[in-house]
């Protein structure tokens, strides 16, 4: 097996992220998890998409940031129903939601 050498051998800048991704388990973490959240329109709804975003996943808990308080309050009142909606998109990437964090404070600098 012929050992890939990043600096005078050339390979393609494909094969240097297929294997940094590969290679480490954060990498693959983090691109599942940027998979998962391009379908958060589809779980939040059209309403509640411009006005949320999730920003990070920590132990089951993910963290999503609101424009204003209301809308913390409003998708904490929808929190079970989203856990559902967000587990058909979670359990193909083999990620598991169990709560949310929802917050305002942050909104301006995600």
């Amino acid at each position: 097996m012929q050992e890939k050498l990043y600096g005078d051998n050339f390979s393609s800048l494909g094969e240097i992220i297929e294997d940094s991704i590969t290679n480490n388990p954060r990498y693959e973490l983090a691109l599942k998890c940027s998979t998962l959240f391009g379908f958060w329109g589809q779980i939040v709804g059209p309403k509640f998409e411009k006005f949320s975003r999730p920003i990070n996943l920590v132990g089951g808990k993910l963290s999503v940031v609101c424009k204003s308080p209301v809308i913390v309050q409003e998708l904490t009142m929808f929190k079970s129903d989203l856990l559902e909606k967000i587990s058909k998109f979670a359990t193909p990437l083999n990620l598991k939601v169990t709560d949310f964090i929802f917050s305002y404070k942050n909104w301006e600098e995600n």
